[in-house]
C-alpha cells in the first residue's frame, strides 16, 4: 500500500516547523517512493485510485541520470548514465525493456562524454503521431560559470533559447534574460511553452546562490513560432527543476532533489512524488500507465491515472 500524506495549507503558511516537517517527509522516502498532496485534484487527476510504487532496478553506478524517451513501437525507454569526470569512462545509453520485465540493457558510446535530453521522432502523419513539419525548441546555458560536470571549453553564447527548423536548418534565438535555462517542455495544446532556469547553481565551486533562479517560466507561443507573454509560472525551494514534462491534462512536473513535483495548468503546486536520499531527480519520463523516475543509481516505476 502506497503512502499519501495530505498537506494543511493554512498550517503551512504560518507554521515553520511544520514546512520543516513536510521537508523531512520528503526526505524519508528512501526505500521507497511518497505521494504527498497539496490539493485534492492531486489525488483524483494524477494518481488515481490504483496506485503503486517499485523499485525497478538499482545499479553500481548512476545510469538513469537524462534523456527519459518511450519509443512506442518497441515499448523501451532509453536512459543516459551521469558524467563519470573521467573522460576514459563515456557513458552508458540504457534501455529499460518494459515489454520484457524491466530488462536491462547498456550500450557504451566511447566519443560522447555526456548525454543530456532526448526526444523521439516520428514518421510522417498527422500532428498528434509525427514529428514531420515539427520544429525543434532548445535551451543553451550559455556562459555560466563552468559546465557542472567541468569539461569542455566555457560557452561563447549567451543563455537563451533557440528554435530549430530541420527542413530549413535556420537557428533563431527565441527568448533570453536567463541564468542558466535548462529544462523545456510543451504544453499538451501547444499553445505554451515552459523553461526551467537552474542558475542557483553556482558549478563552479559547486554551491547554490538562493538569490539566483530555481524557476519555471511560461511564455505563449506566437503565431509566427516566437515567444511573447513570459511569466513565472513556480518557484521551486526544494532545489532546482531540472527535467521537466506536461500531461495530457496540463499539468506540469519537474524533478527536482527530492523528486518530482506537480503543478496544476494555473501554477499551482497540487502535490509531490517524493524519492529521498542524497540523489536529486534529474529527469523521469511517462509510460503507459505510468511514470519512470530517473534517480541516479536508481530506477521507480509508479502506476497512475496522468498520462
Amino acid at each position: 500500500m502506497v503512502n499519501i500524506t495530505a498537506v494543511d495549507l493554512l498550517q503551512l503558511a504560518s507554521s515553520i516547523p511544520y514546512a520543516s516537517q513536510l521537508d523531512s517527509l520528503a526526505e524519508s522516502f528512501t526505500d521507497a517512493v511518497g505521494f504527498i498532496s497539496y490539493n485534492q485534484s492531486f489525488n483524483t487527476d494524477v494518481l488515481g485510485t490504483n496506485v503503486t510504487e517499485a523499485l525497478a532496478s538499482n545499479q553500481s553506478y548512476e545510469a538513469f541520470h537524462e534523456a527519459g524517451v518511450y519509443h512506442i513501437a518497441t515499448g523501451k525507454l532509453y536512459a543516459t548514465s551521469n558524467w563519470a569526470s573521467d573522460f576514459n569512462n563515456p557513458i552508458n545509453v540504457t534501455t529499460i525493456d518494459l515489454k520484457n520485465n524491466d530488462a536491462i540493457a547498456s550500450v557504451r558510446y566511447k566519443n560522447v562524454q555526456n548525454a543530456n535530453g532526448g526526444a523521439a521522432f516520428y514518421p510522417p502523419g498527422t500532428p498528434a503521431n509525427s514529428s514531420e513539419g515539427q520544429q525543434i525548441v532548445f535551451c543553451d546555458e550559455g556562459q555560466t560559470d563552468l559546465s557542472p560536470q567541468d569539461f569542455g571549453p566555457i560557452p561563447t553564447l549567451r543563455p537563451q533559447v533557440y528554435r530549430f527548423s530541420p527542413t530549413t536548418g535556420q537557428v533563431q534565438a527565441i527568448a533570453d534574460d536567463f541564468v542558466a535555462p535548462n529544462g523545456i517542455e510543451l504544453s499538451p495544446d501547444w499553445k505554451h511553452l515552459y523553461v526551467t532556469d537552474t542558475g542557483r547553481n553556482q558549478r563552479a565551486n559547486e554551491t547554490r546562490d538562493y538569490v539566483n533562479p530555481a524557476n519555471i517560466y511560461r511564455f505563449d507561443i506566437a503565431a509566427d513560432g516566437g515567444l511573447e507573454n513570459r511569466r513565472v509560472f513556480a518557484y521551486t525551494s526544494g532545489g532546482i527543476p531540472d527535467g521537466i514534462h506536461t500531461d495530457t491534462m496540463g499539468n506540469v512536473y519537474s524533478g527536482l532533489d527530492d523528486g518530482v513535483y506537480v503543478w496544476n495548468p494555473e501554477g499551482q503546486m497540487i502535490g509531490k512524488i517524493a524519492v529521498g536520499g542524497t540523489e536529486a531527480v534529474a529527469n523521469f519520463a511517462f509510460v503507459p500507465g505510468g511514470m519512470y523516475i530517473f534517480h541516479e543509481y536508481k530506477l521507480w516505476k509508479i502506476s497512475i491515472k496522468a498520462e
